[in-house]
Formats: C-alpha cells, sequence, structure tokens
C-alpha cells in the first residue's frame, strides 16, 4: 500500500485497540519512486500509534531521515525489521546521526536485527563510518546498504562490523538467507 495522509488517517482512526495490534507495515516501490510523499512527520504518528511493529518497509522514501528511525527506535521497541530505502533513481535522506545514537545507546531498540538503509546516501564518508561503527557495537544486527537499481553495484552487509559482500539483501542471490543471519548470530565464528 502506498501511504498518503488519507491512509495514515485512516490508519489511526482504526482506534488504538486495533492500531497495536498491528505488527507489519510496508509501503512504497524503489523501482518507480511510489513511496515519496511519506515524511518524517507522517512516520513520527505512525510510530507513536503502532508501538507493537516487528518489521516495517518503507520503499522509495525518499523523504525520510534519521529522524524517522530515532522515531522507530524509540516508539517500537520490539521491531526486529527495518528497512528505509530510496528509490532508483533519486536517495533517501538517512545520513548517520540515527546510527551513532543506535551506537552510544545500548538501551536504544534492543530488538532488531535487520536494518536495511538501500539508496542512500552510501557514498557519504560519515553515512558508511557510521555504518561500520554501528556494526561493530550493535554485533547481532545485519545491516544492509547500496543500491537496488539496474545500474547499482548491489547490496552490502555488514555483520559484527564486517562487510560481506552480497547482491542482493538477506535470502537474494549471492546475499545472505536468514538461516546464515541466524547461524552468524548463533555463533559469530561461524
Amino acid at each position: 500500500m502506498l501511504l498518503r495522509s488519507p491512509h495514515l488517517d485512516a490508519i489511526l482512526s482504526l482506534g488504538p485497540a486495533l492500531c497495536q495490534s498491528i505488527q507489519h507495515l510496508e509501503s512504497g516501490d524503489s523501482d518507480t519512486g511510489r513511496g515519496n510523499k511519506i515524511t518524517d512527520q507522517a512516520v513520527t504518528k505512525l510510530a507513536a500509534a503502532l508501538p507493537n511493529l516487528l518489521r516495517v518497509s518503507l520503499s522509495g522514501a525518499t523523504r525520510l531521515s534519521d529522524k524517522s528511525l530515532l522515531v522507530f527506535f524509540t516508539h517500537c521497541p520490539d521491531l526486529r525489521h527495518i528497512s528505509i530505502g530510496g528509490n532508483d533513481r533519486v536517495s533517501g535522506s538517512v545520513k548517520g546521526p540515527a546510527l551513532n545514537a543506535l551506537r552510544e545507546q545500548p538501551n536504544l531498540s534492543k530488538k532488531p536485527d535487520t536494518l536495511r538503509l538501500a539508496n542512500q546516501p552510501e557514498y557519504n564518508q560519515k553515512f558508511n563510518t557510521a555504518i561500520k561503527k554501528v556494526s561493530a557495537a550493535r554485533k547481532k544486527l545485519a545491516i544492509q546498504v547500496g543500491c537496488t537499481g539496474r545500474g547499482g553495484l548491489g547490496v552490502n552487509t555488514y555483520i559484527a562490523g564486517k562487510m560481506k559482500d552480497g547482491h542482493q539483501a538477506l535470502g537474494g542471490p549471492g546475499g545472505f538467507s536468514r538461516r546464515m543471519v541466524e547461524m552468524w548470530q548463533a555463533d559469530p565464528q561461524f
């Protein structure tokens, strides 16, 4: 579903009981750029209303910044998978401060096992440094970064501070399967 203001209002109008039962949220498409209308302000409202999210995937979300990541880390304590992606033609706006906060604050969002930041400004040195540092600090967190477009270089996964090459994200050809990540998390010497 592509989230727009009427959709957001519809979700919020479901009431607290139903909102609190929502565990998965997906929106957008990185190939078409659909999803570029969602803003940090909308994510702030969503995260506050959907505290029991386990998985969120917002593709084509070029307007979302570190503020959205921080809001998810803060308001959705059980979140296991976070994916915020730009699109094939326009990079997203996540630049690294939220990753620094995740590294510096061990009590912030203890449960994520996958953080996917595709089509972000990956060639920005501060962003790359933040990725490497949070990966080293959160050894069980698989962080996926890279370009998914036709001319992109693929997606790389960082686990325990080390980059693991892979053309696709977890489960994709050349990437890591969910089982491989589970084995790595159980035994980092794997």
